[in-house]
């Protein structure tokens, strides 16, 4: 099943959509400022957030043109 262009536009614009980006804002925020504030203490931790931080940018820059042609299970 491919995923529409009109489907991505309703996905983005759905207010569970909404809230998860507002979520992953924050965690975003509150990683990147803790980090800011005791990196080196916990190297392993550290690299997990940094790590963690990415995924939710990449999951936050997710775009249409990213997802056309890609195959989804139903």
């Amino acid at each position: 099943m491919n995923i529409s262009k009109e489907e991505f536009v309703l996905w983005k614009q759905d207010k569970v959509t909404k809230a998860l980006v507002a979520h992953l804002d924050r965690a975003i925020a509150d990683w990147s400022e803790y980090l800011s504030l005791s990196a080196g203490e916990d190297s392993i931790g550290d690299r997990w957030k940094v790590g963690a931080i990415a995924a939710m940018r990449q999951i936050k820059e997710i775009d249409f043109a990213t997802l056309e042609g890609e195959e989804v299970d139903d």
